[in-house]
């Protein structure tokens, strides 16, 4: 696993007839002591929890890795937050988003935040926890380093009742850099803390969890209580999982979601993308919940192993390659492998002195398990020979809305300019030694 890694350090050593003694003693110690290494840290009782009706963004440079490039925004959640009920701000930005002050003013005056929670992982993020307050209109101002970065207004007022729409669900804005990174931080926050020891039964297991996912019952149609006669559930496979958190995720926030029907291709021909099914499609079922689930199903009779695996650069696919930069391997990015297999990036643990570093991923099994799998060779099986499609680490191709009208984005527009995770070909007929040479780099660093 690690003979390219010390390539270049074990040329100097010589060689006895032929064979260099100390490079077959670590190929051989290395991938011992890293099948014993587990992601350290106790199994979560994750601290997360929202409240939302309204969200802001702004692009700025951060001293992040990779010149990553941050994007500060703001949501409070639930939905639509109850008078006397209490909720919280998540703030996203650069390493500093820790150091942050948010105000929260409303008719009373200003309120005073009751803890804060931290994640440190790529895009930084905050939760500050708010007592409930009256009714009323209320505005979020986000302070770094003295100066006002992003503001936000909410309302709290009594719940509104939610009619049927004749859809799965309504688009009601588009995808941009600002929901990219909640996205990244929400994906961190649902597996924070979880090692190789960590799995559930079903996906659903994993966002029944009031404290790791930030966006429980944020409809407040009671979608994730464990014993709510009109609860989401979620039971994919591995190719569906990454489709079933995405879909969660914009069914929550109002943001559009589809998938392409494609062929599994063959030896020379990489499946392609077919028809492209969304959140609009009509939808027969009164409640939001079951028109959810019921919409899950036809997801998973619709993706599978090939759907990740499209040509490099079809602009009409699910998903698009990123660069092998600590800052384009977010959290919620994808990894293909050319056999079929998808897992998704959680988080990075970082190299010590005592400990190597780690990257994490989450994935699903064919009876709908998910768990926790570290990045090691015989977990993400890469290579660009002889396979059927280009695999990789992707992202989910953005959906914007023009007009009301759902568009996938284009490869020329998802830039680190625009507040993106790039697109990029580096991927493309790389050798498998460079590409885990490469990512052991970003692993362990030093």
């Amino acid at each position: 696993m690690i003979s390219v890694i010390f390539k270049s350090k074990m040329s100097i050593i010589k060689t006895i007839a032929g064979i260099n003694i100390r490079s077959l003693i670590l190929g051989l110690i290395i991938p011992l002591l890293f099948n014993c290494i587990a992601c350290h840290g106790d199994r979560p009782d994750l601290k997360r929890g929202l409240d939302s009706s309204g969200m802001s963004d702004s692009t700025k440079e951060s001293g992040a890795p990779d010149e990553y490039q941050s994007v500060n925004t703001m949501l409070v959640l639930p939905k639509n937050p109850g008078p006397g009920e209490v909720f919280r701000i998540l703030a996203i930005g650069g390493v500093n988003i820790r150091n942050a002050q948010i105000i929260v003013s409303g008719p009373s005056g200003s309120l005073e935040s009751l803890k804060s929670i931290i994640g440190e992982e790529l895009p930084y993020w905050r939760i500050d926890d708010f007592t409930g307050s009256s009714v009323g209109k209320y505005k979020v101002t986000l302070i770094d380093d003295k100066k006002v970065v992003s503001n936000l207004e909410f309302i709290i007022s009594p719940r509104e009742v939610t009619l049927p729409t004749g859809v799965v669900w309504n688009t009601l804005r588009g995808w941009d850099s600002s929901m990219e990174v909640i996205y990244s931080a929400w994906i961190n926050a649902l597996f924070q803390g979880c090692d190789e020891h960590a799995s559930w039964s079903a996906l659903h297991e994993v966002t029944q969890n009031q404290n790791q996912n930030f966006l429980y019952d944020y409809l407040s149609l009671g979608e994730d209580d464990i014993d709510g006669k009109n609860r989401v559930i979620m039971q994919p496979d591995c190719a569906d999982n990454p489709f079933f958190l995405r879909a969660y995720f914009a069914w929550k926030l109002g943001l559009p979601f589809g998938y392409h029907v494609c062929d599994r291709g063959s030896l020379g021909h990489n499946p392609k993308a077919g028809q492209w099914i969304t959140n609009e499609t009509p939808s027969s079922q009164t409640h939001p919940t079951m028109a959810f689930n019921a919409f899950l199903r036809r997801v998973m009779d619709g993706v599978h192993s090939g759907t990740a695996r499209t040509t490099l650069d079809d602009e009409n696919s699910d998903y698009y390659p990123v660069l092998l930069e600590r800052g384009a391997l977010r959290p919620g990015t994808v990894f293909a492998d050319p056999y079929g297999h998808t897992l998704i990036i959680v988080g990075w643990v970082p190299q010590t002195n005592d400990h190597p570093g780690l990257l994490l991923s989450v994935d699903a099994q064919p009876d709908g398990t998910v768990g926790i799998k570290r990045f090691w060779k015989g977990n993400f099986l890469f290579n660009t020979s002889e396979v059927v499609g280009e695999p990789g680490f992707k992202a989910f191709r953005p959906i914007s809305v023009n007009e009301g009208v759902p568009c996938l984005m284009q490869n020329n527009t998802l830039t680190a300019s625009a507040g993106f995770v790039p697109f990029s070909l580096q991927q493309r007929k790389m050798n498998n030694d460079v590409f885990y040479h490469t990512m052991e780099r970003l692993i362990n660093p030093q």
